[in-house]
């Protein structure tokens, strides 16, 4: 290897200001450096006094109590004789005939040159572990899941169940030994009484809602169902107010296609069905019964409510007997034979 240096002591800050700019460190780096020549464990101090930062239960794993534990220092002697403190590090808890203790050490590294001690100074505490109550979650929940924020705790404790459902569930209730937790502020709150508690939720199909859009004129729309589960077919009838056909069906935005004579869609979520209905358009087929003239219509189709005129040449030594639509007697206004379409028209 090149370029490596190795130190077997823990550097100061200044001290790897020297290494940076000359890429070693002399022992004359070191001259007039304190370091660390002792500890005493009987000097253990908490912050503010308090040896843990919440309370302590059976219960907790031993990450958790440690992760609890106040931080605590003992006190160090330098090699000018100064004395200075040193945190703890808290290692381990362990329970014996019901008295529980925390381990740990001093720490040694990064206190003066060189800073390691011969050996570790150990660290002990006594601690009070109150006995709690076990909170845990029923097995054989279908269709969702639960989590607890805490599993366990003491009388008058709050624990959060969060019941999380499958994709197109929704809670149907939380119990706690068979009785309903109830939703308050947005969240299912279990006060721990004086046992052990098993916690449990029910999942049901979240129904969904099939409504029609708004701005839908000239027609209705109709289902074969308002709601259903996911999943759920649903067929839609459009029907045209008189004088109008239906032009386009839509489905959340997209254009529905009929099939096999019907619209119908799968329900995947609440759904809002619009339709577009243009008016009808029919048709006029103008013709002569026989012979002896013509006759011809100023429209071959038109809307309801248009007015077609009809015109009629009979040839010569012919004259008009009827003018007819649809069977009905046409009678004709100042020589002009007209009416108003209701639909297709003969």
């Amino acid at each position: 290897l090149r370029n490596v240096y190795i130190y077997d002591f823990a550097m100061t800050a200044a001290q790897v200001g020297v290494l940076n700019e000359s890429l070693s460190i002399d022992t004359d780096d070191l001259t007039g450096q304190t370091y660390l020549t002792g500890a005493d464990a009987s000097t253990l101090t908490f912050a503010d006094g308090e040896i843990t930062s919440a309370p302590l239960y059976n219960n907790m794993t031993e990450a958790e109590m440690l992760a609890a534990m106040g931080s605590a220092t003992v006190k160090g002697t330098l090699s000018d004789g100064t004395r200075t403190d040193i945190p703890v590090i808290w290692t381990s808890i362990e329970e014996n005939e019901g008295v529980w203790t925390a381990y740990g050490h001093a720490q040694n590294v990064g206190l003066g040159i060189p800073s390691a001690l011969s050996g570790d100074t150990n660290v002990t505490q006594t601690l009070t572990v109150a006995e709690a109550y076990d909170i845990t979650v029923a097995e054989g929940i279908e269709h969702g899941s639960v989590t607890l924020s805490r599993n366990y705790g003491v009388e008058g404790d709050i624990i959060v169940v969060t019941p999380v459902p499958e994709a197109h569930y929704s809670v149907a209730e939380v119990t706690a030994q068979g009785a309903t937790v109830e939703l308050v502020e947005g969240e299912y709150r279990l006060t721990v009484g004086t046992s052990d508690v098993v916690v449990s939720a029910t999942f049901e199909q979240t129904m969904y809602r099939v409504t029609v859009g708004e701005d839908v004129t000239n027609g209705t729309i109709t289902f074969s169902a308002n709601e259903g589960a996911y999943g759920t077919e649903i067929e839609v009838t459009a029907t045209p107010d008189k004088h109008y056909v239906l032009s386009r069906l839509y489905v959340n935005g997209e254009q529905l296609t009929r099939v096999d004579g019907k619209y119908t869609f799968t329900l995947t979520g609440d759904t809002t069905v619009t339709a577009d209905f243009a008016p009808a358009v029919y048709v006029i087929d103008c013709f002569v019964n026989g012979s002896g003239g013509s006759a011809s219509a100023d429209k071959t189709s038109a809307s309801a409510g248009e007015t077609v005129t009809v015109t009629v040449t009979p040839e010569d030594g012919y004259e008009v007997d009827e003018v007819t639509v649809n069977g009905s007697a046409l009678a004709a206004q100042d020589g002009v034979y007209s009416f108003t379409v209701e639909g297709d028209a003969e």
